[in-house]
């Protein structure tokens, strides 16, 4: 403060009366803020004063009044109560203090106790039960409403509420509705009742309640592709028959679709019947007399024993042929790399 220059009376006048004619007051803040004035201490120090007021006096401005508070009557205050604030609440104060708290008639019949303050508060503007209630109304996320089906009363949470068109009270009541302009009907198999819609009863001859159930309607004479100029005995001979093909799925499913000879997985894949299809015919479609080989093994083998009249000690048996190449195989590498190693 020291360092900072002296100024006259009339530069500190001038350079005051910028700042208080640009603000239209004349603060502390300012003063200090100003970088072309000196710091409001050293200001006070310069005239040897005490406070704001002495610098007003200085520079001879009239010191600014500040707006008082508008002071509320007893009948302003009993008409914003009961008739503007649209509260239902009634003032049974016979006077009015702003320093103490009013007491007043809750629309409830409660009777509490605020400032004028708190209760211009629209949230303020009632007893703590009613308060209670209004807050619990606003963390209600249910909805009551009506079941579309049986009008039963239900709750429902907002969100989905507002998210779904219809509402019911059960499954029951939902798949009832839905079938409102829906045909009845009961399945061809197993005789369970099926809604469906009239289009696409029309489009069908035969209705079935799922897939299943048409797959096993759909066998022999009635499946669409069904031949009846072939015989039974040709069917059973070039494997036309739905058993067979079902067995053959189970076989290479319970094998993981691999050769269970050389361990390829996938690509043509043939279900080999251990026993013979052409002379074990109890065995046809035995589960245990199958074995999935790929295309490649499946010929070497054939090459081997031949087509027809084959049995499952054969296939043991190419299967100990396998063993032992892989030991020869083995033999012949270590024979190899010693031989390398002199």
């Amino acid at each position: 403060m020291s360092n900072k220059p002296k100024i006259s009376k009339e530069e500190l006048k001038t350079k005051l009366l910028k700042v208080y004619e640009y603000n239209d007051k004349l603060t502390t803040r300012l003063i200090n803020e100003n970088e072309e004035l000196p710091s409001y201490l050293y200001i006070l120090k310069f005239i040897d004063g005490k406070g704001i007021k002495d610098v007003y006096e200085f520079i001879n401005i009239e010191i600014p009044v500040k707006k008082l508070k508008h002071k509320y009557t007893y009948e302003e205050i009993k008409n914003y109560i009961e008739v503007t604030s649209k509260s239902n609440c009634k003032l049974l104060s016979t006077k009015y203090n702003s320093k103490d708290k009013l007491k007043i008639e809750c629309k409830c019949g409660e009777i509490f106790y605020t400032t004028f303050d708190k209760f211009k508060d629209r949230n303020k503007r009632q007893c703590n039960n009613c308060g209670r209630k209004n807050s619990n109304e606003k963390r209600i996320t249910s909805i009551l409403c009506n079941c579309e089906y049986c009008n039963k009363e239900i709750l429902i949470q907002k969100n989905q509420y507002k998210l779904m068109e219809h509402h019911f009270c059960s499954k029951q009541c939902s798949d009832k509705y839905k079938v409102k302009d829906k045909i009845i009907f009961n399945c061809e198999m197993c005789n369970k009742e099926v809604y469906i819609d009239e289009s696409q009863y029309k489009k069908n001859n035969h209705h079935f309640c799922s897939k299943s159930c048409s797959q096993k309607y759909h066998k022999k004479e009635n499946h669409p592709m069904w031949d009846s100029t072939i015989s039974e005995q040709e069917r059973l001979i070039k494997r036309y028959y739905f058993d067979y093909k079902e067995w053959r799925k189970i076989i290479w499913k319970r094998d993981d679709y691999s050769c269970k000879y050389c361990g390829k997985r996938g690509g043509k894949l043939i279900a080999h019947h251990l026993d013979g299809y052409n002379w074990c015919i109890e065995k046809r479609t035995d589960v245990n007399n199958g074995i999935t080989l790929c295309l490649i093994c499946h010929k070497k083998f054939h090459s081997i024993y031949g087509y027809g009249n084959n049995t499952l000690e054969q296939y043991l048996e190419f299967e100990e042929n396998k063993l032992k190449e892989l030991e020869l195989s083995n033999q012949d590498s270590s024979f190899l790399s010693a031989q390398n190693k002199l």
